[in-house]
C-alpha cells in the first residue's frame, strides 16, 4: 500500500496533521485561563487519581492553566493513590477521596454526587477554619 510508512503509521502521517496534547485543545476552547482569573481555587477532579493523572491528563491541565492563572488547585476523586510529594510539584495543593475506598463500586456510582456534595461540604468547612 504505503511502503515508506510504518505498518501502525497514525492517520495524521496521511492527512499531514499535526498531533498534539487534547488537555492544551481543551483549556484553550473552554476558556480556562479567563475564568481563573480572580479565582481563589480551581476545583477539579478525577475517578483514579494516580501519577498518571499527572501526565498530560486532563487534571495535570487544568491544574498548570490554574498554575498560570496563580491559583491553587484541589483535586476530588474517587481514588487518590498520587502521593502529596508527587502532585505538589503540579500545583495541586490537595487531593480529597469522595467516598470510603472500601465501597463496592455498584454502591458508589448511584450515590457519587452525594458523596461529591459531602467532600467538597467538608473541604469548605476545613478551609474556613484555617482562615478564622
Amino acid at each position: 500500500m504505503f511502503p515508506s510508512l510504518p505498518a501502525a503509521a497514525p492517520p495524521a502521517a496521511f492527512m499531514k496533521a499535526e498531533l498534539a496534547p487534547g488537555i492544551k485543545e481543551i483549556v484553550e476552547v473552554s476558556k480556562l485561563p479567563a475564568a481563573l482569573v480572580g479565582a481563589d481555587w480551581c476545583i477539579t477532579g478525577e475517578g483514579s487519581f494516580d501519577s498518571q493523572s499527572l501526565d498530560g491528563k486532563v487534571v495535570s491541565g487544568v491544574a498548570e492553566a490554574a498554575r498560570e492563572a496563580d491559583v491553587p488547585t484541589i483535586v476530588f476523586a474517587g481514588r487518590v493513590k498520587a502521593t502529596p510529594a508527587e502532585y505538589r510539584v503540579c500545583n495541586i495543593h490537595e487531593a480529597r477521596v469522595t467516598h470510603a475506598p472500601d465501597l463496592p463500586l455498584e454502591e458508589v456510582i448511584p450515590r457519587e454526587a452525594e458523596h461529591l456534595r459531602e467532600t467538597a461540604s467538608q473541604w469548605f468547612k476545613d478551609m474556613n477554619k484555617n482562615c478564622l
